[in-house]
This record gives C-alpha cells, structure tokens and sequence, in this order.
C-alpha cells in the first residue's frame, strides 16, 4: 500500500495558503498537531484526515476518543485502531506512553528515524475525554509527557479540543503545532501557527467515504 501513495508519511496534506497553494504540515518539524474548534467546524475531519494520510504510508495510528461512531467506519483493516469507548481511550493512551518511554531511550540520539519506526496516537476531543476519566489529571500528564518525549522516540501527538478547554492543556500545546479552525465561524476557515506567527489557512473537510477510499477500503 505505501508504494502506491505519493509523497512522505510526514508531510500531510492538511492545508492551503489563501492562493491555494499546498501548505502541508511537516511532522519532521511540528510533531505534534492541536486542533482548536468549536463543535461541527471540523476537527474530527481534520484528525480523519491526518490519521488516513498516515495509515496510507503504513504507520500505525491509535485513536482515543469517546465517540467510536466517527472513527468505525476506517477500522483496524485501514492500519487504524480506535478505542471502543473512553474507558477504553485512556487504555489506549497509557499503553501509547508506555511504548513511548521505551521508545525513547532506544530511539534517543539516532538522529532521522525512518517512518516505518514512528508511531501516532490521534486523541479527538480530549476534552471530552478529561471530563469522563476517572483520573483527568493522570491522563493530563501522559498527554504532557507525550508531547515532551515524542519527538525523540518517534512518537506523534494529534489531539482536538474546544476553545474553552484549551486552557487546561498549556504544556501540551507549547509542544505543538496549532490550527484553530473557523475562529471567525467560515466553514474551512483556519489559523495555524508554530514557530511563527499564525498564517490564514484553509483545511478541507474529508468524509468517512473519502478516507476510505485514501486508505483504499
């Protein structure tokens, strides 16, 4: 399946300029991505679109969320695994950290890793997820230590989050790449910034029917 999709795993296709032109996010650079919305602006396509991308060139992605109907349709046969309920997402992301941690102190100092060794725990709506767990502040810090540590171990950090929870997520977003989408309510309208100031962007809405059709199911 890699050999048939163009491109790098890191560069996602996530984004255009206002001219239109590509501006794709740089996983090499930006490792990890916070996706800032309202609810029904487009988040969850934004993850959709990122995780299929990825799955596409072969990585394997997790996806933690508290609503496994927005994700079943791209399951385990497409190279992603979402978890089945909070519960269950919590799991997810404590595994996800444990790998990491090892990870890490093998993959430290080697420089450039290939893509076959990342990996890419997506987390749409965290803030759901923190109002659920039954320790938020536990699964706080292995968010926290995720986006500190994965950069050197290979291991990426996607996550969305509404507006007025973002606050609750400071290190974590000190860490990442941001895209705030619709802050002036356009559908497709985006800011995204990094290590700049942030640019106008706009991101496409990808469909459950278009994923799939990427990850060629």
């Amino acid at each position: 399946m890699t050999e048939e999709i163009p491109g790098r795993a890191t560069l996602v296709p996530l984004m255009t300029d206002p001219r239109g032109q590509a501006a794709p996010l740089d996983l090499t650079h930006s490792a990890h991505l916070a996706v800032v919305s309202h609810a029904g602006r487009g988040a969850t396509s934004a993850l959709r679109l990122l995780a299929a991308h990825l799955a596409a060139h072969g990585l394997a992605v997790d996806v933690a969320t508290a609503r496994p109907q927005e994700w079943a349709g791209l399951a385990v046969d497409g190279g992603i695994w979402p978890s089945g309920s909070a519960a269950a997402a919590g799991l997810m992301i404590e595994a996800f950290v444990d790998e990491m941690r090892q990870a890490f102190a093998t993959e430290r100092g080697e420089g450039q890793l290939p893509d076959a060794r990342r990996r890419v725990l997506v987390v749409d709506a965290v803030d759901r997820l923190l109002d659920q767990a039954p320790d938020p502040a536990a699964l706080l810090r292995r968010l926290e230590e995720t986006a500190f540590l994965g950069r050197g171990a290979g291991y990426h950090l996607a996550l969305s989050t509404r507006p007025d929870a973002a606050g609750r997520l400071g290190p974590v977003l000190d860490c990442s790449a941001v895209l705030t989408l619709a802050p002036a309510g356009a559908r497709g309208e985006a800011w995204f910034a990094y290590d700049q100031a942030p640019a106008r962007v706009r991101v496409p809405f990808l469909g459950m029917e278009a994923a799939r059709e990427l990850l060629g199911l």
